[in-house]
This record gives structure tokens, sequence and C-alpha cells, in this order.
């Protein structure tokens, strides 16, 4: 991965990202080098960084075998702290919204496709579930659909699940609704945008009173007649 790296709020990201990303797979690049990169680089253990512009040349490395499936990777919650399930098969975007999750005081745990989220969902709860929707072997309306038709017990069924997709069309929106979703946020996601969501759905077991009205579903929503 290449991260342009001439600011201290990048070398803060890559710092909280550590955890989550292999440092031989990191390579910073700075406008000029300096003792302050060459400092933060040595802390983070990344093994180079470029000087921009870069050359092909400079990226030229040993191969490296691509890395298998990842474990769930859960970060410990402190007491009363809301437990978000963040279900992405991509592993950057998962570092992303995770810290973004933190940042906001949350606690996170991963699975990065459908069949490890309905076997995590099975035998933990969460106060919430971010939901990736295209994924290679299940997407996330299959999944949703599953865990509302009670796959993973009865807490799958009602707990909140959030959308995460590229897909922002009205027929997009309505096929999350329909699936069970209870609202839908489109990538990249906004941290202030993501921490208002969690909030909403998190004030209360399956979310405040005012979370489905603010949410991104509310101008399809029909309510019953009678």
């Amino acid at each position: 991965m290449l991260v342009a790296a001439d600011t201290d709020v990048a070398w803060a990201f890559l710092e909280a990202a550590m955890p989550w990303l292999d440092p031989e797979r990191v390579i910073g690049m700075t406008q000029v080098e300096s003792h302050e990169a060459d400092a933060a680089r040595e802390r983070l253990r990344l093994p180079r960084s470029v000087v921009k512009p870069v050359l092909r040349a400079a990226l030229d490395g040993p191969r490296l075998s691509p890395p298998g499936p990842a474990a769930p990777v859960t970060v410990p919650a402190a007491l009363g702290t809301k437990h978000v399930l963040v279900v992405e098969d991509d592993r950057l975007n998962q570092t992303i919204v995770c810290s973004m999750l933190h940042h906001a005081g949350y606690t996170t745990t991963t699975a990065e496709n459908g069949a490890q989220a309905l076997d995590m969902m099975s035998r933990q709860m969460f106060d919430l579930v971010l939901m990736d929707w295209q994924m290679p072997d299940m997407d996330g309306l299959e999944v949703t659909r599953r865990l509302r038709a009670g796959a993973a017990g009865r807490y799958g069924t009602v707990v909140p699940i959030v959308a995460l997709t590229a897909n922002a069309f009205a027929e997009d929106r309505a096929a999350c609704l329909a699936a069970g979703m209870n609202d839908f946020l489109t990538k990249p996601v906004l941290a202030a945008k993501l921490a208002e969501t969690a909030r909403r759905w998190t004030a209360l077991p399956g979310g405040d009173e005012q979370a489905f009205s603010s949410s991104n579903f509310a101008d399809l929503y029909e309510p019953p007649q009678g």
C-alpha cells in the first residue's frame, strides 16, 4: 500500500491502522526527505519510504505472496461501550471504518464475508451491524435476509443493520429496506455521518425512537394503513 505521508495526520492514521496492516506492505511517500519522516517510519517499522515523484524502479522489491484469509479482529471493549460488527471483505475499508468507530468511542469486530458474519452472530451479540452490500460469497442483502429469518438466532432478527455500499439510487435503497436493513450509508463513508448513524441505532436496543425517521430510508417508508 502506498501512503502520502507528508503530514502528521497521515502518520497518525498509519499508527492507528498498524494493528490491521502488515508493515512490509506499506510504503510512505513524501515530498522531501526529513528526519521527522525517517523517525516516524522507524517507529512504525515500515521497511522503506520513497520521495515523490515516484519512479517504478523505486517501488520494485521482493515479490510477496498474497495474504491468507484474515482472522476476525476484535478490539477489547470498555465497560458499557457499544460493540459494532463490521462485515466488509476489503481489509483497507475494514481498517478505515473501524478506525472511525474507535475514534467515536465504539469497539468493533470484523467479518470479511457473509458466512463468517452469520457464524459470529450465532455465538455473540452486537449492538449494531455495518453490512457491506457487495461481497464475493454472499452479498449483504442475502446475509440480512438470513439474519431476519432467524439463521443466527433471535437476536439476529432485531439487531440494527446498516448497509455500506457505493450504490445510492432509490431502487438500491428500496432493496436494502426490503431485505430487512435499518439504514444505509454510501461509500466513501464520512466519519461524522458514520458516528451520527451509529449513535442513533445504538442509543437504545434496536435504535431510539427517531432512528428510522432520520435514516436514509425515511422517504421510502409507507406507514401501515388503518
